[in-house]
């Protein structure tokens, strides 16, 4: 069943949430695209824990994690607001599986549309450069590279979809 687009108001942005379901019209089979029907019965659905927020400490670890991370593999964003703390929030949590950290970060760069797809599942994006990353011991890696790192596997990817298209704005 396909969902009504609807405008939501977040940190004075206005953003239009969409659905997977929109995402044939970029070429991909509908039946490919999560979460529901296939990833989650209604009784499982109902059954999804309700995520707890990232204590203070463990976030700021994350964002500063992040930033040294950017820096790694942009050296000339050193000492720019790319990288500095006070200017990286993480902007969604999507739990926590084998110790490792599921966020999407608002560092804010733009850039466009995309999406990813691992294990047949799809997370699709709408922009700003923003992707769902996950945090390992002070690591920071892309989905893609997490689960071939075996560090999450498809049974987290599914939670992790569900978390993203649930509570993204």
């Amino acid at each position: 069943m396909k969902k009504e687009n609807k405008v939501s108001v977040n940190n004075n942005q206005e953003t239009k949430e969409g659905t997977a379901k929109e995402a044939p019209e970029q070429g991909i089979p509908e039946e490919k695209i999560n979460p529901e029907p296939e990833l989650l019965s209604g009784e499982e659905e109902k059954n999804k824990p309700e995520l707890e927020r990232l204590s203070g400490e463990m976030e700021r670890q994350i964002r500063e994690d992040y930033c040294n991370h950017k820096i790694k593999l942009w050296p000339f964003m050193a000492n720019t607001d790319d990288t500095n703390i006070a200017y990286v929030f993480i902007d969604g949590y999507f739990g926590t599986y084998n110790n490792c950290i599921a966020v999407i970060f608002d560092d804010g760069q733009w850039a466009m549309p995309k999406q990813d797809i691992v294990e047949g599942i799809v997370f699709g994006y709408t922009g700003g450069g923003r992707t769902i990353k996950i945090w390992d011991e002070g690591n920071i890696y892309e989905l893609l590279e997490a689960f071939d790192k075996g560090l999450i596997n498809k049974e987290d990817l599914e939670n992790i979809a569900y978390y993203w298209n649930t509570t993204r704005h």
